[in-house]
């Protein structure tokens, strides 16, 4: 059961992550407020150079269209959570190979950030 739980949450957490809107849904106002704030600031933070922008741009759509792909699928969690860690691994490695090792790194510390707001999100339920 816990297992079926850290998938969930680890599922939720990366389509929050590649889209922020997709969660905004299912936030309160207040969130949402919150929400869009943290990623103002994150986007700051990340710095990205005016080559950088549309490709991250890109790799962040193309990834949100599958993670939703995957979510509206009729597979089993399990089968879900490992599509759902290899579509995060295929990020990851992208960026990783767009950013800066700086930048990857802020990239890295805003999804620990995206799953712990996630987590508490759902302890609230």
């Amino acid at each position: 059961m816990k297992s079926l739980k850290i998938v969930s949450v680890l599922f939720v957490l990366f389509l929050f992550t590649a889209n922020a809107s997709f969660a905004q849904s299912k936030l309160s106002d207040a969130e949402k407020k919150e929400l869009a704030k943290d990623m103002k600031e994150y986007l700051a933070k990340l710095d990205l150079t005016d080559a950088q922008k549309k490709p991250y741009k890109e790799i962040t759509q193309k990834y949100k269209t599958q993670l939703t792909g995957l979510k509206d699928s009729d597979a089993g969690k399990l089968k879900k959570y490992k599509e759902m860690k290899g579509i995060i691994e295929n990020k990851n490695t992208e960026m990783r190979s767009l950013l800066t090792k700086q930048q990857y790194e802020v990239y890295l510390d805003q999804q620990e950030k995206n799953k712990e707001m996630m987590k508490e999100h759902k302890d609230k339920k």
